[in-house]
């Protein structure tokens, strides 16, 4: 959602930060767990024919609390998950670490649209930090359609969700800067937002199995080292 990619079957996934105020305050808040039970009442009270469960995810060998709320069935539902942060700014446990980090998973995917605009495709006409987020939105939610009717997208299911697309598209962005913007053209900015997002989606067919395989590690370059192997 972050990524202006939803579909209308996906959900949202949503990370609630609690911070310690204080010192003093770290060990009361590494040991209480009564926020999403409170939550919860809170809400069945508010709506009165919303589904509310909570369930235990183990994604990653982790055991998380997942708060899932469908207020209606036209609405979306929504996924609640806890993260847990002490006065020093650490998670206080595992779970929260996980919340946290796919917080800034989608931060980061930002952050590299945002270097590559800046630094190659800057030889493109008129082309935006803003307008490639929207062509790369765009594109994401192409392939994670076609994974959708396909029905090979979920981790759920143990196939990718939403959030692995978005990194492997990021990535092949990544791997393939200067070939993505030879078929953009320097004309680019005549190109409609829903073509160029065709443009990026088919080279995204076109080249993931010629990069990548099961048998290497895929990771996103930070912003910055991004910048410098140029």
């Amino acid at each position: 959602e972050a990524l202006g990619a939803s579909l209308p079957t996906s959900d949202l996934d949503t990370v609630v930060i609690l911070k310690s105020s204080s010192p003093k305050d770290d060990v009361i808040l590494r040991y209480h767990s009564g926020f999403l039970k409170a939550l919860s009442d809170r809400l069945a009270f508010l709506y009165d024919t919303a589904k509310i469960r909570t369930r235990i995810s183990n994604a990653g060998g982790v055991a998380m609390f997942v708060l899932t709320v469908v207020l209606a069935l036209e609405i979306p539902s929504v996924d609640v998950v806890l993260c847990k942060v002490d006065s020093t700014g650490a998670c206080c446990d595992r779970p929260s670490q996980m919340a946290f980090d796919s917080v800034m998973e989608t931060r980061d995917i930002t952050d590299i649209l945002q270097a590559m605009s800046v630094t190659t495709l800057s030889s493109l006409k008129h082309v935006t930090a803003g307008r490639l987020e929207l062509v790369f939105s765009g594109a994401l939610r192409i392939i994670k359609l076609w994974a959708y009717r396909r029905n090979i997208y979920g981790s759920k299911l143990g196939y990718l969700g939403g959030g692995g697309w978005a990194v492997l598209l990021c990535w092949v962005c990544q791997h393939d800067c200067d070939m993505i913007v030879q078929k953009l053209g320097d004309e680019s900015s005549s190109l409609s937002l829903g073509l160029s997002a065709r443009i990026l989606a088919r080279h995204f067919f076109e080249r993931i199995f010629v990069l990548w395989n099961d048998h290497r590690v895929m990771a996103l370059q930070g912003t910055e080292e991004s910048a410098s192997s140029r």
